[in-house]
């Protein structure tokens, strides 16, 4: 289950995303080899297969407070060996890291095993009051590839078997606008995409095997168009390239003279489909390499285009008065564009970034503006502010209509970073 969060925007729009204790489970599966070792070990026809089952749950913010971790271990070794520890660590692949969730099993609680087959399991339990371990699991859910599995033996006390741990799931947010375009096109129009990747892998190699992509994006242009096509392309910001997963909205469907609406699509991607699957393996290797882009009957080449990032996030919405709790009843609309950048540590754990506010409003007439927020509230009741732009006395041209743009900037020790976190 994903995650949600409550919020907010300037008091008009309520996005209705609420959680409480909620519960969430994530299953990592690895081939652990000694060649994985840092330096690689020669012990051929050694090896294990890992599935590390996370369960966690989340507080009303979304944050973690509480965590098992489930460890299952099928191991083959060619000769009797005393396993001294079993851990993850921190530590791209390559590298070498710190132990972070340690199963217990040690030099001094050893486990024997013979020659031949044979299996492990381990149950770690995390309370709220851990915080370093509540620390870890939250950043190896965040990004699994900056963990990896270990086991060590007496003869191998640095590791005798490693498994860099893989996600399965992925989560782009992405702005899309034909300045993005290349040539960037002159149109007032824009995109938000929410696009979710979910894949399955091999249990002995780890390789991707299949998935699914969903898109779920919603649009505005300025006249009604005839939209012909929504795909993913592989090609970094700035240079166009191939389709390499396509809706299929071209054909048989095609969406027509329309100006703002939402295109949902589910694409499944069999192990058949090479190119396909090939994408996949990028968009976890380096999602900056893709971009998503909507084509239409007079753009041919693509109308709006977003660049896919694990860092920046977009939330596209319409707030009216009537998402007021209690609706004011006034005229007034304004669609919103807001832009939300992490930055994360080697653990995955965000500590900091900043939120971009971008509105454009029509009121029907002059008004003054005395704040713009995110506030922590569900659907249909009021909140507290929890991220402030700090907009006062802004007053509108005669007619009422015009923008507003702001940068909230949240550093590792302000207030907000736990709402950001929970935007994400």
């Amino acid at each position: 289950m994903r995650r949600l969060c409550t919020v907010l925007l300037m008091g008009l729009l309520g996005i209705a995303r609420v959680y409480a204790d909620t519960q969430d489970n994530a299953v990592f599966r690895t081939r652990m080899l000694p060649d994985n070792e840092v330096p690689p070990i020669a012990a051929a026809g050694n090896n294990a297969s890992a599935t590390i089952t996370v369960h966690v749950t989340r507080d009303d913010k979304g944050n973690v407070n509480a965590a098992t971790v489930t460890f299952d271990i099928d191991y083959t070794v060619t000769s009797a060996v005393t396993f001294t520890g079993l851990h993850i660590h921190n530590a791209p692949a390559g590298q070498s890291g710190a132990v972070v969730i340690d199963t217990g099993i040690s030099s001094t609680n050893p486990v024997s095993a013979a020659s031949g087959s044979g299996k492990i399991t381990r149950v770690v339990n995390y309370a709220a009051s851990d915080t370093n371990g509540i620390k870890f699991v939250t950043g190896l859910l965040a990004t699994p590839e900056n963990y990896y599995v270990n086991i060590h033996t007496t003869t191998n006390s640095g590791g005798f078997m490693r498994g860099q741990l893989q996600a399965s799931r992925l989560v782009f947010r992405p702005i899309m606008s034909p300045s993005f375009e290349v040539p960037a096109i002159n149109l007032d129009a824009e995109g938000a995409a929410l696009v979710e990747v979910q894949v399955n892998r091999d249990p002995q190699t780890g390789a991707i095997v299949s998935g699914t992509v969903i898109f779920d994006v919603d649009y505005r242009f300025p006249s009604p168009v005839t939209i012909t096509g929504l795909h993913i392309h592989s090609a970094a910001a700035g240079v166009n390239g191939p389709v390499v997963i396509d809706t299929g909205t071209s054909s048989p469907f095609t969406v027509a003279d329309v100006t703002r609406g939402n295109i949902f699509r589910v694409v499944e991607i069999p192990s058949t489909n090479a190119t396909g699957i090939a994408a996949l393996n990028g968009l976890f290797a380096d999602p900056t390499q893709y971009y998503i882009n909507m084509h239409t009957t007079a753009n041919p080449g693509g109308i709006i285009r977003g660049q896919l990032s694990k860092t920046l996030y977009v939330f596209f919405n319409q707030m009216t008065q009537a998402e007021e709790v209690p609706p004011t009843g006034l005229p007034g609309v304004s669609n919103s564009m807001t832009y939300v950048a992490v930055d994360r540590d080697s653990t995955g754990n965000i500590v900091g970034g900043n939120v971009s506010f971008n509105l454009n409003y029509s009121m029907g007439s002059q008004q003054t503006f005395t704040g713009l927020h995110i506030h922590n509230g569900k659907a249909g009741a009021n909140g507290p502010v929890v991220i402030n732009t700090l907009l006062s006395g802004v007053v509108t041209n005669p007619e009422g209509f015009g923008s507003i743009n702001r940068l909230v900037n949240i550093g590792s020790s302000d207030a907000p970073l736990e709402y950001l976190r929970c935007l994400i």
